[in-house]
């Protein structure tokens, strides 16, 4: 008796992205991960400058994460709406309000030691 083919089952299929859309997602996911990577580099140089206050090259590398941070920070909050615009699918609103909070977080340090 001869094996018969087994149907496909009714598996809806994902749509496909554009090669734009995929570059936009990917470049923002990798803006909010260098600026999380800032953000715990400035976190560390902080605690390690408050332990040793005589090491000021780990201060000035410390905020120099912190602008770097900002300004990556920034390129992740530009990069939403045109992820937004441009994906079919659109992106977890968790990941969407964890870039929301990288993104500002370089801003709101910022503007605190500018007001000391």
């Amino acid at each position: 008796m001869p094996k018969r083919k087994k149907k496909p089952t009714g598996v809806p299929a994902t749509p496909v992205e554009s090669q734009a859309a995929e570059a936009a997602t990917i470049g923002w996911m990798l803006s909010v991960l260098t600026a999380t990577v800032c953000e715990s580099g400035v976190l560390a140089a902080r605690l390690y400058f408050a332990w040793h206050p005589n090491a000021a090259a780990v201060g000035t590398a410390g905020e120099l994460l912190l602008f770097s941070s900002a300004i990556t920070g920034l390129v992740a909050l530009l990069l939403i709406p045109v992820v937004y615009r441009t994906r079919l699918i659109r992106p977890p609103s968790t990941v969407t309000a964890f870039a929301v909070i990288v993104g500002i977080i370089p801003w709101l340090v910022l503007s605190s030691q500018l007001l000391k």
